[in-house]
């Protein structure tokens, strides 16, 4: 018995949707089978576009300005990205419509910094994978690859002086903001409370969500009970279990467990946050 034309088409768009991330040669064979299938799986094969590696499949993106109107996500993992940064601006399409970006603070400082002609992506969501401390001189630039974006995800980490500065209640319009709490991470509570009181004075926020992922029982107690001390309905918690992929050299396992976490993130669009149980309920 053979199926309907249309079910096997549903079937196959299903198919691409789950192995986009994972298995993207798979879903750029699908483009192969006929002229159908291409005209539906093409898109999805260009949804998410990696810019971190030119011998993947979606290298045609960067190429072809026919590719980039599909582009909704881009993801740049490495911490090195020299051939990335070696490109001429005109090798890069205009991408329009990204609404999600998944970058390293290293290479968005350097792209920012970048006088090629080149036009970075302007997206409503981002999740920048690492932070590092960066002088007071170069935050201006930096602070305006963000000046677009309205959900902002990063990890918890010790380097909170960058938005501390006196510029980001000004600049930054974060309405919500997801603050990945995971290994060795946990061994700094004490630092939370300040770096979420740093975007709690944002005058644009309205929620913040610590993500506490692979934490122990304790662990995660001892975050809700200072994050409580704050007495700010913004801020929820949430508890995730994660299991990394296997990294490349130049990552810790600390940025390939939370690049690993927020590529899952983009998946399901916003869902990340609006998770969580806030922690004061107030008076």
């Amino acid at each position: 018995m053979r199926l309907p034309a249309e079910l096997v088409l549903e079937i196959t768009k299903e198919a691409a949707h789950q192995n986009i991330l994972r298995h993207r040669g798979f879903v750029a064979a699908l483009c192969r089978v006929c002229r159908s299938v291409q005209l539906l799986v093409e898109p999805i094969l260009y949804t998410t576009v990696r810019l971190d590696n030119p011998s993947i499949c979606t290298i045609a993106a960067i190429h072809n300005p026919r590719f980039a109107r599909h582009t909704r996500r881009i993801i740049i993992r490495k911490a090195s990205c020299s051939w990335l940064l070696g490109r001429r601006a005109e090798e890069f399409p205009v991408f329009t419509d990204v609404e999600f970006l998944i970058i390293n603070t290293s290479t968005l400082h350097l792209l920012s910094m970048m006088d090629r002609g080149m036009r970075l992506p302007r997206p409503k969501a981002m999740f920048l994978t690492s932070m590092y401390w960066l002088a007071p001189d170069y935050r201006p630039a930096l602070f305006d690859a963000f000046s677009t974006v309205t959900h902002f995800a990063l990890p918890h980490s010790g380097q909170t002086t960058f938005f501390e500065s006196p510029l980001h209640t000004t600049v930054l319009k974060f309405s919500h903001v997801l603050l990945d709490i995971s290994p060795p991470s946990h061994s700094l509570p004490h630092l939370l409370p300040q770096q979420v009181s740093a975007f709690l004075e944002l005058p644009s926020l309205e929620r913040i969500v610590c993500r506490c992922t692979n934490a122990t029982a304790a662990q995660y107690d001892d975050v809700c009970n200072r994050l409580r001390d704050l007495t700010d309905s913004r801020v929820a918690v949430v508890e995730q279990s994660i299991t990394t992929s296997v990294r490349h050299p130049s990552m810790t396992a600390q940025d390939a467990l939370e690049q690993d976490a927020f590529e899952q993130d983009i998946t399901v669009a916003y869902d990340a946050w609006y998770s969580g149980t806030v922690v004061f309920k107030g008076i």
